[in-house]
């Protein structure tokens, strides 16, 4: 049923039947296509999408406020505009048929002065000419300087329903309600098919209305077909309520990413789609982080690069049990032989863990005794060195973390020389700001650190080096701290891991034979938990623990709380 405000509306359906035979099809692909039009009328464009759209949030509290939001972001004017009551059979059916035409679709709240002025001025936004109505609503007037709107009633029954859209349909899909958003992710062009929400086993099927005459139903004037591609992704939830929103994406071109109960999108999910720009919507989404955390989190995904370890998360989830030191050197194996030796003795010590990622510590710059041609007292491994080591890490599915000690340079500068292999996705860094030199310093004579200012802001720097490239999420490790460090980074590019030195743990150490316990007493064993207990406190989200002259048994260790997240091997 239609209604109409003050205005009566049986006048605008005058006139209406004879076009049904020469409706335009609004087809839903690249480019356009005119049909021949009514005898004495010129097709004009159905809708006109935006171009440029920027991430952001398609914001919104309600369908009516999210379907105006959606309908703002991605078209610039409709002469054809769906508009639909406030039910779930009517959303989807209105978000269906969107998809199909092209065009936006609006939902009317009734009840609410509010929402009824914004639905009128969006429609006056768009120069809306027609409104196809779904349900059973009272279509506002516009302005008394606007065209009256022309209604075109859409009828529940298919076969009228093409007859007044001027578009072929195969029929209906009855989809759950949990699964109306995701049908309209997947639908397809040419969009053949009309959405509507399944029924309950045991409800009673509700009769369809006679259509009549089809050949005296009222039609939709001719259209130029939308042009559809804006390359952007709706980030969403599933809710019908939400259902004329996405449609009115998918009718611009949009993909739509429909997330699951919990985490950010999935490669299965986003897999594909395009990113040149990224929007959420819903609650679900928000959650996630700020709009520009999910774009980043969106375009990893459809990037389809997984981590060592596998999946796009860094942590929780996984141990990254590790050895340090040189390509070249006993632990990690000669340079001719490749970086497997080491992977494979990390593969049999962590055997018993469930989620073990091996990893590869390699000093990239290192504090040395001579200031070096550019003074800085820190030699700089050669690039074609460790783009090796690697690849063959990342054919291994190990994690590599370059080790960084800066001697009188700052962490950024260095770590800004070797860009090429931080854009590697096995790629993190670990920083060592115990080897900072003061101006007058050498490695043998030195006091300094780096503070956690300055490691925070070469964090920061590689998250946005890893923002712009849509790389996976960087591991960043800092090794003992001068003291407890209460630093950290919320930034979703990038894991802090401060790292705990284990060179304080100690046996006990008993009274020699026959000595005066009094006067010679044992010494006491310094425990791997005292040690942690000594240096762990509240602020980074990770820790790590590095090994030390008494290795500490990995059970041991974690059993410790918060359990390391990486562990340095001897």
């Amino acid at each position: 049923m239609l209604r109409r405000g003050r205005r009566p509306g049986s006048a605008l359906l005058a006139g209406l039947a004879g076009l049904v035979a020469a409706a335009l099809v609004l087809a839903g692909c690249s480019g356009y296509e005119v049909l021949e039009p009514d005898p004495g009328t010129s097709p004009e464009p159905g809708a006109t999408v935006v171009e440029g759209v920027a991430d952001g949030e398609i914001g919104g509290t309600d369908a009516a406020s999210r379907a105006i939001a959606a309908s703002r972001t991605f078209f610039s004017s409709a002469a054809l505009v769906v508009l639909t009551a406030d039910t779930d059979d009517d959303l989807l059916r209105a978000g269906s048929l969107a998809v199909t035409l092209g065009v936006p679709a609006l939902v009317v709240q009734e009840g609410s002065l509010a929402a009824r002025d914004a639905l009128v001025a969006e429609l006056e936004r768009l120069e809306a000419r027609t409104v196809l109505v779904v349900g059973d609503v009272e279509v506002p007037d516009v302005s008394e300087h606007r065209p009256m709107l022309r209604v075109v009633p859409a009828p529940v029954d298919v076969v009228a329903l093409q007859v007044v859209i001027g578009h072929d349909l195969d029929g209906e899909i009855p989809v759950p309600a949990d699964g109306a958003i995701q049908a309209l992710a997947d639908a397809t062009s040419p969009f053949h098919w009309l959405l509507t929400l399944e029924r309950e086993p045991d409800a009673a099927a509700e009769p369809t209305p006679d259509p009549g005459d089809l050949a005296t139903l009222p039609g939709l004037p001719s259209y130029v077909a939308t042009v559809r591609g804006t390359g952007a992704v709706v980030v969403t939830q599933e809710s019908v309520d939400l259902a004329p929103a996405v449609g009115t994406a998918r009718a611009a071109g949009a993909d739509v990413v429909v997330l699951g109960p919990s985490g950010p999108p999935t490669m299965a999910q986003a897999g594909g789609v395009g990113t040149d720009a990224v929007l959420t919507l819903g609650e679900q989404a928000a959650s996630l982080g700020s709009p520009a955390e999910v774009a980043y989190l969106t375009r990893v995904a459809a990037a389809r690069v997984e981590l060592p370890g596998g999946g796009l998360t860094l942590l929780p989830g996984k141990e990254y049990v590790a050895l340090r030191g040189l390509p070249g050197e006993p632990d990690l194996g000669p340079v001719g032989d490749g970086v497997g030796p080491a992977v494979d003795r990390l593969v049999r010590e962590t055997g018993a863990l469930d989620h073990a990622v091996p990893t590869l510590e390699l000093a990239t710059t290192v504090a040395i005794a001579d200031p070096g041609p550019t003074g800085s007292y820190s030699a700089y491994q050669p690039l074609e060195t460790l783009r090796s080591a690697v690849a063959e890490a990342r054919e291994a599915g190990a994690m590599v973390l370059l080790s960084f000690q800066p001697g009188r340079e700052t962490f950024i500068e260095q770590l800004e020389a070797y860009a090429e292999l931080l854009a590697e996705p096995n790629v993190g860094i670990l920083l060592e700001p115990q080897w900072r030199l003061g101006p007058e310093e050498t490695p043998e004579e030195h006091s300094g650190a780096v503070g956690d200012d300055e490691v925070v802001a070469a964090a920061t720097w590689l998250a946005d080096f890893t923002l712009a490239r849509s790389l996976p999420p960087k591991l960043v490790a800092v090794r003992s701290p001068l003291g407890p460090s209460a630093m950290t980074l919320d930034r979703v590019e990038v894991a802090l891991v401060v790292v705990v030195s284990g060179t304080a743990v100690a046996p006990e150490v008993p009274t020699p034979e026959g000595a005066d316990p009094a006067v010679t007493p044992p010494v006491p064993a310094v425990t791997a938990a005292q040690v942690w207990s000594g240096a762990v406190v509240d602020g980074p989200a990770w820790w790590g623990w590095d090994q030390g002259e008494n290795a500490v048994p990995l059970a041991e260790l974690l059993a410790l709380d918060p359990e390391p997240v990486l562990i340095t091997l001897r």
